[in-house]
């Protein structure tokens, strides 16, 4: 049985070009077995019995679609990358989200592997100072806690720390943000040390942005987004004239140890008792 169904598998194979049918050569049947019809041939490429004279799946025009590569929405062709690659010499990589122009501020390079990018305290000093002309408006998203908010915070920073309020802010109230002709504004995400918090914002905001807005892609609400290397804690040690008040409170102050647990359960910011060599007031280990 195994060899009539080897016999009967090669022989619907037809063999390239210049390279030897083993069907003419069989050692069970020395006479030449003519080329079956290609709808017969569909079968072999089916049959587990492949033989390597059959073309791959990657070759084959039978290929189910199914099978085919999936495209993302990263492989869609768009006019306006096609116009800002040819305009600019930057890569795709330093384009802004809807890939129109290059980004409007310094970004630190080798801090994320990831599409977050990164300015330092002096950037974030000279934008307040109106050094960068090129942005018209700008937001800067405090992403820590309501006390430490209220403990210190850069002059004009929106406190949004839960992601659901975020959402409603920027997206749902996006076009009372943007100017007048429907520019959107450039925004600066930060949290205490810009690590977790800040970073988890950033991402949450730019998926449900992207998803949101998937049939115009690649535009966005806020195509030009930034984290705050170093975060409020770096910031104040060398700007404390650009803070109100002048002052910082660290999350895991022990005069707010009850709001910090509140907080936490608020903002989908986990915590978990134990773990050796924390900072925190009753052994709390941040998990993010």
């Amino acid at each position: 049985v195994g060899m009539s169904r080897w016999r009967r598998h090669s022989t619907m194979e037809t063999a390239p070009a210049g390279c030897l049918n083993p069907s003419t050569v069989s050692p069970f049947k020395s006479t030449p077995v003519k080329s079956y019809p290609s709808q017969y041939r569909m079968k072999c490429h089916r049959s587990p019995f492949r033989s390597p004279f059959q073309p791959s799946m990657s070759s084959s025009p039978f290929v189910s679609p199914a099978l085919a590569r999936r495209h993302t929405v990263t492989d869609v062709s768009s006019p306006f990358l096609d116009k800002a690659l040819l305009s600019t010499d930057c890569n795709p990589g330093d384009l802004i989200g809807d890939m129109s122009r290059p980004y409007s501020l310094p970004i630190l390079p080798g801090i994320s592997n990831d599409d977050r990018k990164y300015i330092n305290s002096k950037t974030l000093r000279d934008l307040i100072d109106g050094k960068y002309p090129s942005v018209k408006h700008f937001y800067i998203i405090d992403c820590r806690f309501p006390y430490e908010h209220e403990g210190g915070h850069i002059k004009g920073a929106i406190n949004q720390y839960n992601h659901n309020e975020a959402v409603k802010f920027l997206l749902e109230g996006a076009k009372q943000l943007h100017d007048e002709d429907g520019n959107a504004p450039v925004l600066i995400f930060h949290c205490e040390f810009s690590l977790h918090r800040g970073p988890d914002m950033y991402r949450f905001i730019r998926s449900t942005d992207r998803e949101r807005a998937i049939e115009r892609y690649p535009q966005l609400n806020y195509p030009e987004m930034y984290l705050l290397h170093g975060g409020y804690k770096n910031f104040f040690s060398q700007n404390s004239a650009c803070c109100e008040p002048q002052n910082y409170t660290p999350m895991s102050d022990p005069q707010f140890t009850q709001q910090l647990s509140e907080f936490c359960g608020k903002s989908q910011f986990k915590f978990r008792k134990g773990g050796g060599g924390s900072k925190l007031p009753r052994r709390l280990t941040l998990r993010f």
